[in-house]
C-alpha cells in the first residue's frame, strides 16, 4: 500500500487556519487591553469626581466659617480636614495678594506703575487709559482715552466693560509687551479684597466681611498620590439669602518676573 504525498491545497488551508488563529488572538488581546484601559479611565474619573466633591465641601465649610467668624478668621488659614485615605487643605489663594485690575482705582494703578519704573506722567496716562477701557461710559478722562483716541487699525479699542483677563491689558494704549510681562504676575481678574492698611484697634466694622471678596485654593491629596486643586472666589454679604456666593473659579496664576522698563516716553 502506498501513501499519496500531501496536496498543496491542504498545506494552504492549514496555513490559513494558523494565520486566522493568530489574528483572532491579537484582536482578543487588543480588545482585552482596551477594556482594561477603559476600566482604568472610569476608575480615575470616578476618583476625580470624589475628589471634586471633597474640594467643594471643604471650600463651602471654610467660607461658611469665615462668614460666621469675620475678617479676622482669614488669618487662620490654611485649614486641613482629614479624609479617609487622604487630606484636603484650604489655603488663602495667592490671588488674594494680587491687584485686581477691575477693582484697582487710579491711586493703586499709579503706585504700581511708578514702582515698575514709569515716570509720573506716563503712569498717569496709562492708569487713566486703563480706567477708561473698563468703565461703562464713553467719557474720556483728562489724560486717558476712549475709542476716538486710538489710531485706525488698532487691534482693539476700549470695551467699556470689566477686563475678562489680564492679557486684555495689552490692548490698552501705552501698555507695552515688556511692561505687561513685568506686571502680569502681580495682577488678576479674580482678586480678593485687600486687608485694611491700619490694623490697630481692629473693630467690628473692620472685621465685617460684608462686600468683601476672599480668594481660596483647595487642594486634596488621596492615599494613592493623586491630587487635585480648585480655586474659588467668595463674595460675602452679596445677598440676604446666603452669607456668601461663589462668583468665580480659575486656575492658579503663575509667574514672577522683574521689571525692566524705560522710565518715560
Amino acid at each position: 500500500m502506498t501513501c499519496d504525498p500531501p496536496r498543496k491545497d491542504t498545506g494552504s488551508a492549514l496555513l490559513y487556519v494558523l494565520w486566522t488563529s493568530l489574528l483572532v488572538a491579537v484582536l482578543l488581546a487588543g480588545a482585552t487591553g482596551l477594556v482594561q484601559q477603559q476600566a482604568r479611565m472610569t476608575a480615575a474619573q470616578r476618583l476625580d469626581s470624589q475628589l471634586d466633591a471633597q474640594l467643594s465641601s471643604a471650600l463651602d465649610l471654610v467660607a461658611f466659617d469665615l462668614a460666621l467668624s469675620g475678617r479676622a478668621a482669614i488669618g487662620d488659614l490654611p485649614r486641613s480636614f482629614p479624609l479617609e485615605g487622604g487630606q484636603v487643605t484650604v489655603f488663602l489663594a495667592r490671588q488674594q495678594g494680587l491687584m485686581d485690575i477691575n477693582m484697582a482705582d487710579e491711586t493703586r494703578w499709579m503706585d504700581l506703575l511708578q514702582r515698575a519704573g514709569l515716570a509720573p506722567g506716563r503712569a498717569r496716562r496709562l492708569a487713566q487709559g486703563i480706567l477708561d477701557w473698563r468703565d461703562n461710559d464713553t467719557q474720556a478722562r483728562p489724560e486717558g482715552g476712549e475709542a476716538g483716541a486710538y489710531p485706525d487699525g488698532w487691534r482693539r479699542k476700549p470695551a467699556n466693560r470689566p477686563f475678562v483677563s489680564v492679557e486684555e491689558l495689552l490692548a490698552v494704549r501705552g501698555m507695552s509687551p515688556a511692561l505687561w510681562s513685568c506686571l502680569s504676575s502681580q495682577l488678576t481678574v479674580f482678586g480678593g479684597t485687600p486687608q485694611p492698611q491700619d490694623q490697630t484697634g481692629l473693630n467690628a466694622d473692620l472685621n465685617d466681611l460684608t462686600g468683601v471678596r476672599v480668594a481660596l485654593l483647595a487642594r486634596v491629596e488621596s492615599e494613592g498620590g493623586r491630587s487635585r486643586e480648585r480655586f474659588a472666589l467668595a463674595h460675602f454679604g452679596a445677598s440676604d439669602a446666603r452669607p456668601f456666593e461663589w462668583v468665580a473659579q480659575a486656575p492658579e496664576s503663575l509667574g514672577n518676573q522683574i521689571c525692566n522698563e524705560e522710565s518715560e516716553l
